[in-house]
């Protein structure tokens, strides 16, 4: 069973990094529905995408610090006028690393200070 997790974790991992690489690049703001994004925080890589449903946006980010680690995903749904802050710490008297997901009305923005890249279809 622990081999079946390890495969599954590896092979996620590696998804998440093919996207960053294959993707097209593209900066921050608006993020379409289900187009998804690559998200760069430092060495932590992921992606982002959201649908819309009745009780909101359900926005989905999944990130991981390399192949063979464990991705965390963050899972929230956001009414207009919410946003949600993702930050990776740096060292002590650096500023963190952060990307912010912001529903205004029905449109999700992305503000970032990092690389966003549209995930191609």
């Amino acid at each position: 069973m622990r081999k079946i997790l390890s495969l599954a974790t590896t092979v996620a991992s590696i998804a998440v990094f093919a996207f960053t690489l294959n993707s097209q690049q593209a900066r921050a703001g608006e993020l379409e529905p289900i187009a998804g994004a690559s998200i760069k925080l430092g060495d932590v890589l992921g992606s982002a995408f959201y649908t819309v449903e009745p009780d909101g946006f359900h926005l989905v980010t999944t990130l991981a610090s390399g192949i063979g680690t464990t991705p965390v995903r963050l899972v929230t749904t956001l009414l207009p006028g919410q946003k949600v802050t993702v930050s990776t710490p740096r060292g002590v008297g650096e500023p963190e690393i952060q990307i912010e997901f912001h529903r205004i009305e029905g449109r999700l923005f992305v503000n970032d200070a990092t690389e966003l890249s549209g995930i191609a279809h």
